[in-house]
């Protein structure tokens, strides 16, 4: 090693060689300057600060080779995010040149949930709403209960024993909201002398809840009042539950759509925070998820959706049904689509559509059509007239159809003529069993697609409020199950009922025909408002997409397909919604289509 010196200004002079190692350097150091303990120390601080620079980055790649191996397992990661204002905000990354695949990992494909996000809260009931003196309301589970044991309450009416006879319908809404769970208190019908209505419940999640409890008017839906004292305080005492219990419990429940789904009791549950949900599958946009007690939902994010409509694997789900249904469809476009791609989702052709329309994006194409079958005036007479109902060339001149039942056979007919457009899960809405086995007779039994009749999927509907509407609701959605092997069943009510005070005219509730409304929350994600039928719409996007569950579903994804966030993509807008037609008819398939392909959803107005 040769020496170094320093001149007399501080300076290096002499030949000099790198020390090959830190050690090297020190004892070189201390040799020329022994004495001098002041530049010593210095230099002994500046080193070991070299060092442990060193020594920290080491950590940091070790810890994410680490995390790497370890997210490879998360089925599902989330990418969702809110911002200070409480409103959701969705992050995505700019990507370089895009390619034709990505060999990264798979977890590669979607990005990480940001933890302890701030759940959104929507219109919930409020105290505004006018009290109420007449009912007295009483019960052991008015102000308390206990975990895992029944509770009761109990509405006396306001009638003397000698109007026992009198008939009155008397509907009441029972609800339970606390900071991360909650849950609808069901009737379970009325006393014998007809004076009192009970409603029992057994609580799952101990906490702290605010207990509505309000008398719905059927014959005026302006009217909704809260019973004296509601709000009440209702404390649900027992073991105390760690969040991070339940949120493994939830993890390891199978995937909704990989269980049976013959009757409708699949979908018993309570909605949650991400709080309490599954950490490996995510919650919708607004922090909230239905948790039924038998599995949990998988959810899809815009990123697993662009995955699915570059896959090359036609994926389709057809929405068949009025504008509460269309609703559906709205959440799942929103949820398909980026924040620069549907700012004028609520102005754009399939926002207000009384016939048909597809929004396609690659491979995922999802279809709307006005069928309003199950309306009142669509009497049984108009239907009876099908009983051997074939798809032949009768249907093409529609000569012999009457009324709009019979269009709705024949757009069945036409729509199953294609090829192209068969979808891979349906949506259907009916009256009862007698028009489901007609529909189902116009759809070819070489199709093996999945089809969910929805009949009870209405925040209006004053009988579902009641015992004897509940258990007529439960027995036909059994007797749809029996009419084709096809057919599978969703208590689309029983999954809606706790967001009802969310609809378009909350907190009013039996005045609402749709659970969505428009919201163009700051960040642009959430367009369409609705936690009901977002939900829906991933459960109808979970069967198509992953029926084996989404875990399975990206382990078939042997490389990543091609992202491309930072390129505009295509929306393929396809319609036929004439603006002279008449709702409540079923508009007719046949006749040409106006297909537009645009960078972003276009205004109509």
């Amino acid at each position: 090693m040769i020496p170094l010196t320093l001149s007399k200004h501080g300076r290096p002079t002499g030949t000099y060689r790198k020390p090959e190692t830190t050690m090297d350097a020190l004892v070189d150091f201390r040799r020329q300057h022994h004495g001098n303990n002041y530049r010593y120390l210095i230099f002994l601080a500046i080193l070991i600060l070299i060092a442990a620079t060193r020594w920290i980055h080491q950590l940091i790649g070790e810890g994410e080779r680490q995390i790497q191996f370890q997210t490879d397992r998360v089925p599902s990661p989330k990418h969702l995010y809110v911002d200070s204002s409480g409103t959701l905000e969705h992050q995505t990354g700019s990507l370089q040149q895009p390619a034709q695949h990505d060999d990264r990992p798979i977890h590669r494909c979607i990005s990480l949930e940001k933890p302890n996000v701030q759940i959104r809260r929507d219109k919930h009931i409020t105290r505004s709403n006018n009290g109420s003196h007449y009912f007295d309301v009483s019960g052991d589970g008015l102000h308390n209960a206990t975990l895992g044991q029944l509770a009761t309450i109990v509405i006396t009416l306001p009638i003397n024993s000698d109007q026992v006879n009198i008939k009155q319908t008397y509907l009441f809404s029972i609800l339970a909201v606390g900071e991360k769970h909650m849950f609808t208190v069901p009737p379970s019908g009325v006393g014998i002398n007809r004076l009192k209505v009970e409603y029992t419940y057994i609580p799952t999640v101990p906490g702290t809840y605010d207990l509505y409890i309000e008398h719905l008017e059927p014959d005026n839906r302006n009217q909704q009042n809260q019973v004296q004292g509601s709000p009440f305080e209702l404390v649900v005492s027992g073991p105390l539950v760690k969040d991070e219990e339940v949120r493994s419990w939830a993890d390891n429940l199978p995937s909704c759509q990989t269980i049976a789904h013959n009757d409708p009791s699949w979908i018993e549950g309570d909605w949650v925070t991400r709080k309490l949900a599954s950490e490996s599958r995510g919650t919708l946009r607004g922090g909230w998820i239905y948790q039924p007690k038998r599995c949990s939902f998988d959810i899809f994010t815009a990123d697993d959706l662009e995955i699915v409509a570059n896959s090359g694997k036609s994926t389709t789900i057809a929405f068949l049904g009025r504008s509460t249904e269309r609703g559906i469809l709205l959440s799942a476009v929103d949820t398909a689509l980026k924040i620069s791609e549907k700012k004028n989702i609520d102005r754009s052709k399939i926002a207000l559509c009384w016939g048909f329309a597809s929004v396609q994006l690659g491979s995922l194409r999802l279809v709307y059509q006005d069928f309003r079958v199950e309306e009142p005036r669509v009497k049984a007479k108009m239907y009876e007239e099908y009983p051997n109902t074939t798809c032949n060339g009768e249907w093409k001149n529609r000569k012999s159809i009457r009324g709009y039942f019979g269009e709705a056979v024949g757009f069945l007919c036409e729509y199953f003529r294609e090829d192209g457009l068969w979808p891979d899960v349906m949506l259907l809405t009916v009256r009862d069993v007698k028009q489901l086995r007609v529909l189902m007779k116009a759809i070819p039994t070489r199709w093996n697609g999945t089809v969910y009749p929805i009949y009870n999927f209405k925040p209006n509907d004053p009988s579902l409020y009641t015992a004897a509407g509940r258990e007529s609701d439960m027995t036909q959605m059994k007797d749809f199950r029996a009419v084709d092997e096809r057919i599978r069943i969703i208590d689309a009510f029983a999954l809606a009922r706790s967001m009802r005070h969310t609809t378009e005219t909350a907190p009013l509730m039996l005045k609402a025909d749709h659970w969505h409304h428009w919201c163009h929350t700051s960040s642009g994600d959430l367009q369409v408002c609705s936690d009901a039928t977002e939900m829906m719409a991933q459960f109808l996007l979970a069967v198509a997409i992953a029926p084996k569950g989404k875990t399975a579903w990206l382990d078939s994804l042997s490389t990543c397909p091609t992202k491309l966030n930072a390129i505009p993509r295509t929306i393929n807008v396809c319609q036929n919604c004439d603006r002279h037609f008449e709702p409540r008819h079923v508009k007719p398939l046949a006749g040409p289509k106006q297909c537009q392909h645009h960078f972003t959803l276009r205004s109509n107005r």
